[in-house]
């Protein structure tokens, strides 16, 4: 199998890592598993701009139930919410 890698927030994602997204329904942060990503071109023609959507899984029992979240609004897993997120910052101790 492996060591699993765990992603820091500052790069893309890894297919296969865990990372954190919000569902709505449940309300809280949940751990979802990197399948891949897509790219839509900005909605005002800006070629400059795009939107970077990261496609995310979790399993129950065996349905493997799909979900896709703007890069923006995904968390790494050692995230807590109440803390700042900001990738280009570093961690504060």
């Amino acid at each position: 199998m492996g060591n699993k890698k765990i992603w820091d927030g500052k790069q893309l994602p890894g297919v296969g890592d865990e990372v954190l997204i919000h569902l709505g329904s449940a309300d809280k942060w949940c751990p979802y598993i990197v399948e891949g990503f897509h790219i839509w071109p900005s909605l005002e023609g800006d070629t400059a701009y795009h939107s970077i959507f990261v496609d995310v899984y979790c399993t129950s029992g065996s349905n493997k139930i799909k979900n896709s979240r703007l890069l923006r609004d995904v968390r790494p897993i050692f995230w807590r919410e109440g803390d700042e997120y900001d990738p280009c910052k570093e961690p504060t101790k």
